[in-house]
C-alpha cells in the first residue's frame, strides 16, 4: 500500500480536488434527509410556517397578543409592524431586522401564541351563546392547560371566526376595571409553571399553530404554504444535482489518475525489462513479465480507483455523520458512533484480509488454467492431424469443449485464460507437455519462416483469444454462440500458422 501512495503521490493536486469535492459530496449527502424532515414536518404539518412570529398579522390579533406580553415586549412587537401598514389592514413584519432583534421576538410571542390558539380551540368547543371570557375564564383556562392542551386543543380545530371571536374578547376583557398587564403575567406564570419540560416543549412546537390560523384568516395560508414547498423542495433539488455533479466529476478524476498511473508503471516496467542483464532474464519468465504489465497492473489500478472514490469518502461521510448528529442533540449519537465503528472494521477486513485472500485467489486462476492446458492438450493428441495448424485447431477444441462442458470455471476465469499464465509452468524440461510441443515446433515446416520465440508469440495470441471468444460467446452470447464463432476462430488459427 504504502507504493500505491506514492503513486498517487505523484498526483497530489488532483487528488487534493477528488478530497474537496468529497467533501462536498457527502455534505450533500448528509443535508438531504434534512431537506426532507422539513418538508414533512414544516412544508405539509405545519402548512410551511417555521417561526412563531408571522410575517404578516392584522392588527386585531396583534392587538391580542400583546395583552399577554410584557409591555416592552408588547413595545418591541408592535415597532416590528408598525412601519409596514397594507391597504388592507394587514401588518408587515419589518424586513430591517437584525438576527438577534428576530430571536428575542419570536420568544416573545412564543408564549401568547400558544394561549391565543388554547382560546381560539377553547372558543371552538364553547356552547353556542357563549361569547364572553373574563379573566377568571383566562385563569381557568390556564390552569388546566397541563390537563387539556393534549385532549381538546389536539382534536379541535378552530377557525378564522374562532380566532376573531377570541380577540374580540380579549380587547374587551383589557377595557374592564383592574386589568392589567402584569396580571396577566402572573396568571400565565403560575399556568405554565406546573407543566413539565416535555408538556412545555410541546407546547412550544404547537406555537406555529396560532400563525397559521392567523394566516388562514387572511387567506394567504395556502400561498406561505406552497412558497415554503417551492423553496426548500428547490433546495433539495439543486442539491441533488450537485451532489450528482460532484459524484461524477470524482469518477472521472479518479479514473484519469489510475489510468496515468498504470501508464506510468507500464512505461517504467518496459524501461527496466530492456534493461535486464542476462542473468535477469533467466529469472523472469516472458509469461511472468506480461502478467505484471497487463493484469497486475490493471489491479493497481483498480485499487486507486477504490482508494479514491469509496476508501477516501467513507472516513469523510462517517466523521461528517458524527459531527452532524451531535449537533443535532436527539441523544442518538451513539447510533452513528457505533456505525461509523463498523464501517472502520469493515475497511480494515477488506484491507487486511480480502487483499491476501485475493493473491490466493490469483494463484488458484493460475492453477486452474494449467490444468486445463495440459488436459486439452492431451486430449488433442488423440486426435490425427495433418499439420501443426491442424494441432492446435484441435488444442483450441478441446478448450472450448472444456468450457461448455464447466461453465462455472469460465466464470471464475472470466477472460483470464492464456498462454502466459501457465508458461511458467509448461516450460519446464520436464513437463511433458512442453517437451511434446517443443518437439511439434521442432519438426513443423513453421520453423522455415518463424523463429522459435515469434512461433510462441504467435501461438499466445491465438490462445490469448481463444480464451476471450470463449467468454464472450459461451458466457455472454455475443456476438454468437460458440458454434457459429468456432469456424471463424479456426480459419483464423489455420492463415495465421499457414501463411
Amino acid at each position: 500500500m504504502t507504493k500505491i501512495f506514492k503513486q498517487l503521490a505523484r498526483h497530489w493536486a488532483v487528488c487534493l480536488v477528488v478530497f474537496a469535492l468529497l467533501f462536498v459530496q457527502a455534505y450533500c449527502d448528509l443535508s438531504l434527509p434534512d431537506y426532507t424532515s422539513r418538508i414533512v414536518d414544516t412544508g405539509i404539518q405545519q402548512g410551511g410556517i417555521e417561526s412563531p412570529l408571522p410575517e404578516t398579522i392584522r392588527q386585531s390579533t396583534l392587538d391580542a397578543l400583546t395583552l399577554l406580553m410584557s409591555e416592552e415586549d408588547a413595545d418591541a412587537l408592535q415597532n416590528a409592524y408598525g412601519y409596514y401598514l397594507q391597504d388592507d389592514g394587514v401588518l408587515k413584519l419589518r424586513t430591517d431586522l437584525t438576527d438577534n432583534e428576530r430571536a428575542a421576538l419570536e420568544d416573545a410571542v412564543t408564549t401568547p401564541d400558544i394561549v391565543l390558539y388554547m382560546a381560539a380551540a377553547q372558543a371552538a368547543n364553547a356552547p353556542a351563546g357563549q361569547n364572553s371570557m373574563g379573566m377568571t375564564g383566562l385563569a381557568d383556562m390556564q390552569a388546566a392547560s397541563s390537563e387539556s392542551t393534549t385532549t381538546d386543543t389536539e382534536t379541535v380545530t378552530p377557525t378564522a371566526e374562532d380566532l376573531d371571536t377570541v380577540c374580540a374578547q380579549f380587547a374587551a376583557m383589557s377595557q374592564m376595571p383592574g386589568f392589567t398587564r402584569e396580571a396577566v403575567q402572573q396568571q400565565l406564570a403560575g399556568a405554565f409553571a406546573s407543566l413539565d419540560d416535555t408538556l412545555m416543549e410541546n407546547l412550544k412546537s404547537q406555537s406555529v399553530l396560532l400563525v397559521q390560523l392567523e394566516y388562514e384568516a387572511q387567506g394567504v395560508a395556502h400561498d406561505v404554504q406552497m412558497r415554503y414547498l417551492y423553496r426548500v423542495g428547490g433546495q433539495m433539488l439543486g442539491l441533488t444535482l450537485l451532489m450528482a455533479a460532484v459524484s461524477i466529476a470524482v469518477g472521472f478524476l479518479a479514473s484519469r489518475v489510475s489510468a496515468a498511473i498504470g501508464r506510468d508503471l507500464r512505461r517504467e516496467t518496459f524501461a527496466s525489462v530492456i534493461g535486464f542483464s542476462n542473468a535477469e532474464i533467466e529469472n523472469f519468465s516472458t509469461a511472468s513479465l506480461i502478467t505484471r504489465t497487463t493484469n497486475d497492473i490493471q489491479q493497481v489500478q483498480f485499487v486507486c480507483v477504490m482508494l479514491l472514490r469509496m476508501v477516501a469518502y467513507a472516513p469523510i461521510l462517517g466523521i461528517g455523520g458524527v459531527l452532524h448528529v451531535l449537533n443535532s442533540s436527539t441523544g442518538l449519537s451513539w447510533i452513528i458512533v457505533l456505525d461509523v465503528a463498523v464501517l472502520l472494521l469493515l475497511i480494515l477486513f477488506l484491507m487486511n484480509i480480502a487483499m491476501p485472500k485475493f493473491k490466493i485467489m490469483q494463484k488458484l486462476v493460475d492453477r486452474l488454467c494449467t490444468r486445463i492446458l495440459r488436459e486439452s492438450y492431451a486430449a488433442s493428441r488423440q486426435m490425427p492431424a495433418a499439420d501443426f495448424a491442424d494441432r492446435v485447431v484441435h488444442l483450441m477444441d478441446q478448450i472450448i469443449e472444456h468450457f461448455k462442458r464447466n461453465k462455472l470455471q469460465l466464470y471464475l476465469i472470466r477472460r483470464n485464460f492464456s498462454w502466459p499464465m501457465v508458461e511458467h509452468e509448461l516450460s519446464q524440461p520436464s513437463d511433458p507437455v512442453w517437451q511434446d510441443l517443443a518437439s511439434a515446433l521442432e519438426h513443423s515446416p513453421l520453423m522455415e519462416r518463424y523463429t522459435p520465440e515469434e512461433l510462441f508469440r504467435l501461438i499466445f495470441v491465438l490462445v490469448e483469444m481463444c480464451g476471450s471468444i470463449c467468454y464472450a460467446s459461451i458466457i455472454e452470447g455475443r456476438p454468437a454462440g460458440i458454434e457459429q464463432m468456432k469456424p471463424i476462430l479456426y480459419d483464423i488459427v489455420r492463415k495465421s500458422l499457414e501463411g
